[in-house]
């Protein structure tokens, strides 16, 4: 039977991905960049599109249809009711009281977060797809805000008649940022890197 990774083993690992990423040429960032972006808005028009092809009574079920078609990742290219279901949702993304939005992208941060200790910690493609998948349905389905996914859902939403101003958008942006650094870096990191200290404190 395979040995589990010790803590301290996924905290140094981790730090290696991240030090990857940071020597990263400025051609590779970017192009690692658009790709990722692009597969969000794909995930994003999956949402849209399986929302809007359910009944309209059914909001828990279209969201739940949504946020599963999310996790794979024009008008008169889309299917009928897509774009509406698209601008639906970012009406409601950027129309939410700024403290939820706030406690929603904590949630949201750890959440990314985890995923990134999660990834380096499992040794098949099989287990790390699975794991962004899943991550990425609880993204779409809520109560979780990232900042990149909630831009998108926003911008998205304005192009096809979501009533968003450029004062609101930036206001939404600025917290749900401030909130994925709360999750992200000042509880998951946080805790991975007093944990891993602990470890090589005490010899473990």
């Amino acid at each position: 039977m395979a040995r589990g990774l010790t803590p301290d083993e996924i905290f140094d690992r981790a730090v290696a991905e991240g030090q990857r990423r940071i020597d990263q040429s400025l051609l590779e960032l970017v192009s690692t960049s658009f790709i990722a972006g692009f597969t969000i808005v794909f995930g994003l028009i999956g949402l849209g599109i399986v929302e809007g092809a359910l009944p309209a009574g059914a909001h828990g079920v279209a969201r739940l249809g949504g946020a599963l078609a999310f996790g794979v990742g024009v008008a008169g290219a889309l299917p009928p009711g897509t774009t509406e279901a698209l601008a639906t949702v970012g009406t409601e993304s950027a129309g939410r009281e700024l403290g939820a939005s706030f406690a929603r992208a904590i949630a949201g941060g750890a959440l990314v977060s985890l995923l990134s200790f999660l990834l380096v910690s499992v040794e098949s493609e099989g287990s790390r797809l699975a794991l962004a998948y899943i991550v990425g349905v609880f993204l779409a389905l809520g109560p979780f805000e990232h900042v990149v996914v909630t831009a998108l859902h926003v911008l998205l939403g304005v192009l096809f008649g979501a009533g968003v101003g450029p004062v609101r958008f930036a206001t939404v942006m600025s917290v749900v940022t401030a909130g994925n650094v709360v999750g992200g870096l000042g509880l998951v990191t946080v805790a991975h890197v007093t944990q891993a200290a602990g470890a090589r404190a005490s010899g473990g």
